[in-house]
């Protein structure tokens, strides 16, 4: 009997975690001299309430990397929600000009892109219309094949955070708004 245990130990095979799932954003770069273009722009935290402020002219070429910094309660997550509104909006305000080839993604701090009620399969489904490649990715960002079928509403929130993070990664997007992308996220994470 001795023998038998000793002989399946060493037949068993180890199992690893993995490799850490890194996080590749595959935007394309437009060539163009403005993808946005911001001029006293007045910023409102909800519509009929006053101007937290106005913007002054700022530009965003392809490439550029832009972190919005100031005190809490400042207006940072209600400029970037403004802008996310105009950019899917047919005509935007005046004092923001957007490059008319412009695909934008948007990291929602509330995590609200993704449907309560839909699967974390069907939850990828506006980023990559591909139910294969949507697997493809679940799995890769530890989400294991079990669990595509399970609700969005069940998830954590650095998981929740994880699998907008997958959706994105899907879509080739020429701008991202990222709105507090490490609120959920732990040390690991």
């Amino acid at each position: 009997m001795e023998k038998q245990v000793a002989r399946l130990k060493d037949e068993q095979t180890e199992l690893s975690v993995g490799p850490p799932w890194r996080l590749v954003l595959q935007g394309d770069a437009l060539p163009a001299d403005r993808l946005l273009e911001m001029d006293t722009l007045p910023v409102l935290p909800a519509p009929g309430q006053p101007s937290l402020f106005t913007t002054g002219v700022a530009r965003l070429r392809s490439g550029d990397r832009v972190a919005i910094m100031g005190r809490n309660g400042g207006g940072k997550s209600s400029l970037l929600r403004l802008l996310w509104q105009q950019m899917n909006n047919a005509s935007p305000l005046p004092g923001l000009r957007l490059h008319p080839r412009l695909p934008p993604g948007y990291y929602d701090q509330t995590l609200a892109q993704l449907p309560d009620e839909a699967s974390l399969l069907e939850a990828l489904t506006p980023f990559a219309p591909s139910a294969d490649t949507r697997k493809r990715a679940l799995i890769a960002a530890g989400f294991g094949w079990a669990r595509h079928s399970q609700k969005v509403s069940t998830l954590s929130g650095g998981e929740r955070s994880r699998l907008l993070f997958v959706g994105l990664s899907l879509a080739r997007y020429s701008l991202l708004l990222l709105d507090e992308p490490t609120n959920h996220l732990d040390m690991e994470g």
